[in-house]
């Protein structure tokens, strides 16, 4: 297509989006044709195109709209099969995936890199424009800076990156911008960092080795000193933004959008004297996730501020990986919000990168979910079941929407032992506070606390707590009445755990817990929604205080076992 307009009709089935927004491409609800986003232009190349906002009004050649709008609403999802389709300034060629050396930057990066290294430290600058680079290893003293306008780009094949195999960890790592042992760098500007996950395969985590050739966003390995200010991350391979064993870290002002493959974390925190703030997040997996690994790091005083985050798994989590110790982690002034778009994966393939796990099986695991509605699984969520030490967690002041079950807490025997971690069974796991959360759920699973004999949940407080919680209609939350809930003590944690079905409470679900602390907490059903269930049912649970409101109504509110 040389020089020429072309105009075409948005197929009904696509729902409209508005400019400058993330484009759902979900399609109408419930299951879809493997073939519904899938094309095969072998050999198609653009040239000279513009992106346009509205009728004849072009977007700017390098402004981060343009950029953004190339990949959500030109194609969907970045499914053509043998070309890759972005925005470039009008003249610029796109050439076929494959041949990624027609679109390599002119720009040797990494010699930049290495040369303000060598003369102990600078900033190196990445100009507007598109930048495609194999894997960069940043320096000590080392700062990044990305223009207004620069897009710098993963390389689309696994051999542009050098997969390392590190202590304590799963599988080979790499990522688009990584740092080993260094101090004082820093990742900064108005541009935008890509890790073009959807050239990678989807659902290649189950594949052996080749699962492991993802690379992750940007990762830091042992580092100290790292500051990373108001640029744009999207589209990881794997993991978005990770840190591991590092220390005093600084994170402000990011905008994360990662939804393009499997495991899309936002950022994940294996680190110690951590600040996270005034951030924008949007991924398919867990949004903000401290995590524990290495039992010989003390994983500790992370201060989360002022996050927005979005996710389809869990938005402020710690865990599931929860082999050493994280004490001392805070998340104040924070919104959990629901996911911007879907990312539906087809769960009848792993190997094609196509989309699943649509709405339809998500209703029965989620019960009370709405057909129209993306959710995420749990808003706040602190698992410990790895047999490691949680301890002094807190989460002040959020606000949590878009979730199946807004407050998750859970104790579990996993025991999950690779990569030469040591056994063990010491599993301490006590001081977790939420004061002044509102949470609204999108299904009838309830809120819950839950420990396993082994690993008993310790000294949990609930202060200015009020929660909104969908009904599960008459006949279901009679049957939740008079079921066991199972144990699972080994099962992965997630707030859908226990069989797939809804808890015996609408409200607050605690068991195996010691010291329990009520104080002004509020349990009500959404408009037009009804159920029978207790709003809280305590079983196993010692050291209780302030209890809700124990009089004539006590039936209706509160269930007591054991």
């Amino acid at each position: 297509i040389d020089g020429t307009t072309v105009t075409r009709e948005i197929p009904v089935a696509f729902n409209p989006h508005p400019i400058g927004k993330p484009a759902p491409n979900q399609g109408k609800p419930g299951p879809m044709p493997a073939d519904s986003f899938r094309f095969d232009y072998s050999g198609l190349a653009f040239r000279h195109f513009r992106v346009y906002d509205r009728p004849g009004h072009a977007v700017g050649d390098t402004s981060p709209l343009r950029m953004r709008m190339a990949f959500e609403t030109v194609v969907p999802r970045q499914t053509i099969r043998d070309v890759i389709l972005c925005g470039l300034p009008a003249g610029t060629e796109v050439v076929r995936k494959g041949n990624v050396s027609g679109v390599r930057t002119e720009i040797d990066f990494q010699a930049r890199i290495d040369a303000a290294a060598a003369a102990g430290g600078g900033r190196v600058t990445v100009p507007p424009g598109r930048h495609v680079t194999s894997e960069l290893h940043l320096r000590s003293n080392v700062e990044l800076h990305l223009e207004r306008g620069a897009w710098l780009e993963g390389s689309p094949r696994p051999d542009d990156y050098t997969f390392v195999k590190l202590p304590y960890s799963e599988g080979d790592w790499a990522a688009v911008v990584s740092c080993y042992n260094v101090t004082n760098v820093a990742i900064t500007g108005e541009g935008t960092i890509s890790g073009n996950g959807g050239a990678f395969p989807q659902m290649s985590v189950w594949l052996g080795d080749a699962g492991r050739r993802r690379p992750r966003g940007l990762f830091f390995s042992e580092c100290k000193g790292i500051r990373l200010e108001d640029f744009v991350f999207r589209d990881a391979a794997m993991w978005g933004i990770v840190f591991k064993c590092s220390e005093d870290v600084l994170v402000r002002g990011l905008t994360i959008d990662s939804m393009v493959n499997l495991n899309n974390d936002g950022i994940d925190v294996e680190a110690r004297n951590v600040v996270i703030r005034d951030c924008d997040i949007d991924c398919g997996d867990d949004a903000v996730c401290i995590k524990s690994n290495n039992p010989d790091f003390a994983v500790e005083n992370v201060f989360v501020s002022n996050v927005t985050a979005r996710s389809q798994s869990n938005a402020l989590k710690l865990g599931t990986a929860s082999h050493g110790t994280m004490r001392n982690i805070r998340f104040v002034d924070c919104r959990v919000e629901a996911p911007r778009r879907d990312f539906l994966r087809r769960e009848t393939s792993k190997t094609e990168p196509t989309f699943c796990f649509t709405r339809t099986p998500r209703l029965n695991h989620m019960k009370g979910l709405r057909p129209h509605e993306m959710t995420g699984i749990s808003g706040l969520a602190v698992e410990n079941v790895d047999g490691g030490v949680v301890e002094d967690v807190s989460f002040r002041n959020v606000t949590v929407e878009g979730c199946a079950a807004p407050i998750f807490v859970r104790g579990g025997r996993r025991l999950k032992r690779k990569c030469g971690i040591p056994p063990s069974d010491r599993c301490v796991f006590r001081n977790i506070l939420f004061e002044n959360v509102t949470g609204s759920g999108r299904s009838a699973i309830a809120s819950s606390v839950t420990g396993v004999e082994g690993c008993r949940v310790k000294d949990v407080t609930f202060r200015n707590v009020h929660l909104l919680c969908r009904g599960a209609g008459l006949e279901l939350s009679r049957k939740a009445r008079t079921e066991e809930v199972p144990e699972y003590a080994e099962r992965y944690p997630d707030c859908t755990m226990f069989g797939f079905r809804i808890l015996p409470a609408f409200g607050v679900y605690a068991r195996h817990v010691d010291g329990l602390v009520f104080d002004n907490v509020t349990a009500e059903l959404q408009d037009g929604t009804e159920d029978v269930r207790d709003r809280f049912v305590l079983d196993d649970v010692t050291g209780c205080r302030g209890l809700p409101d124990v009089s004539a109504v006590a039936a209706e509110n509160l269930e007591f076992k054991r």
